[in-house]
């Protein structure tokens, strides 16, 4: 696929560890980033013990055009 060309606030989740730095939406739930023409940096804290980790990102649908 190609990247998303507009800024989009994407919702991260995941199976083990916490989100490093300001989460965009608060009120949201998940921890929020903004993408910037569809790219952006998160970091993630692990756990105390190591185990295989799932990260979920999604935004809103987008109307493809071409």
């Amino acid at each position: 696929g190609q990247p998303v060309g507009e800024d989009v606030v994407v919702t991260l989740t995941t199976s083990a560890g916490t989100f490093i730095g300001a989460d965009y939406d608060i009120d949201r739930s998940g921890f929020q980033v903004l993408a910037r023409q569809g790219e952006f940096e998160v970091e993630l804290r692990s756990a105390l013990d190591a185990q295989p980790v799932t990260i979920r990102a999604s935004a809103p649908a987008r109307e493809a055009l071409g």
